[in-house]
């Protein structure tokens, strides 16, 4: 216990269902999936599950640890079903989409905040990000 009070079913529930309309958003190209969740999660009732679905892919602006932003970092360490460094998924999402210099600037400023926030969460635990690999 670090003291920090998060809710791990809230985190996750978030987890399982972060991408439930990944689908949905290839097949329709201009819909924002992370948004679409949301919004189908809040339509069942589960307005706080939605928060961290929303949230997902960008981070807030106050970078602190809280549900939403623990399911957003984990989501960076996970290329596929492997656990990998934020440097390598990255690379990947520079790979996969970064189409253009404006994709590649966007996705480069993600890395940065997901760097930043890993800085804040493993500053509060006794082990640094590279553990979290041992963990496969």
């Amino acid at each position: 216990d670090v003291g920090i009070d998060l809710n791990l079913s809230l985190i996750e529930a978030g987890a399982l269902l972060h991408d439930i309309a990944k689908t949905y958003s290839l097949k329709h190209p201009n819909i924002n999936h992370a948004e679409k969740g949301a919004e189908w999660i809040t339509a069942l009732g589960y307005p706080e599950v939605a928060e961290i679905i929303r949230w997902h892919i960008e981070l807030p602006n106050e970078l602190k640890i809280e549900e939403r932003t623990i399911v957003n970092y984990s989501d960076k360490r996970v290329k596929h079903q492997t656990i990998v460094s934020l440097e390598e998924r990255f690379e990947d999402l520079i790979k996969r989409y970064g189409k253009d210099e404006k994709s590649r600037q966007r996705i480069e400023e993600f890395y940065n905040r997901t760097k930043a926030l890993e800085k804040i969460i493993f500053s509060h635990l006794p082990f640094g990000p590279e553990f979290i690999k041992t963990l496969e």
